[in-house]
């Protein structure tokens, strides 16, 4: 008579999708070793990242405006045509 394979259990069948590997303890190895590193680097990312000096912020200087003197004409009905000096703060009447 013919002979049938033996019945797959469900804790030995693939799920769908499932990969089964053989040493599947290896994998949980690999996996908690795989995260223990990945902790250790952001751990020393943001050790590093803190311990940074901050910068100095820019502080800008413009030089004080200078004066500005000018001349201007004065002509027409005046005793004295010609140029004279101006500047801010002066005024016409003298």
């Amino acid at each position: 008579p013919g002979h049938k394979p033996a019945a797959r259990t469900p804790s030995n069948r693939a799920r769908a999708g499932e990969i089964i590997l053989p040493g599947s303890s290896l994998n949980k190895v690999w996996t908690a070793l795989i995260a223990v590193l990945a902790t250790a680097l952001a751990v020393v990312a943001v050790l590093l990242l803190w311990r940074l000096p901050s910068s100095t912020p820019v502080k800008i200087v413009l030089p004080s405006p200078t004066p500005v003197s000018r001349e201007v004409y004065v002509g027409g009905e005046v005793v004295s045509p010609g140029l004279y000096p101006w500047a801010p703060g002066l005024t016409t009447e003298r």
